[in-house]
């Protein structure tokens, strides 16, 4: 696995759905090369969106489940919704510091 492909999954662990583009950026590389990664080397590891955004297939696997254990349950309570929240708050605090040092990286 070259860099770039290692910097695509590395990017897409963050379990946020992301297009080409926006990896591209995140990388540095242009969105073409991303593509061309995702529709080839990576295509056993990657699944693609109906907004066609990108993510691994662990993470789509571990978000079924959730929402199947969530199905299963009553109607969520306010606790429930306020730690969802906080869970995606927290998701995207840790996917932004992943950019920033992904991006603090390239500029090296």
């Amino acid at each position: 696995m070259n860099k770039v492909e290692s910097g695509i999954i590395n990017v897409l662990r963050q379990g946020v759905p992301l297009g080409a583009r926006a990896i591209a950026n995140v990388l540095g590389v242009s969105r073409r090369e991303v593509n061309h990664y995702l529709y080839t080397s990576l295509q056993a590891l990657v699944i693609q969106d109906q907004q066609y955004r990108w993510v691994l297939k662990s993470s789509l696997r571990q978000a079924e489940q959730l929402s199947l254990t969530f199905e299963m349950e009553q109607e969520p309570s306010s606790l429930d919704e306020l730690l969802e929240q906080h869970q995606q708050q927290v998701r995207e605090t840790t996917l932004e510091r992943t950019l920033r040092s992904l991006i603090d990286f390239s500029e090296e």
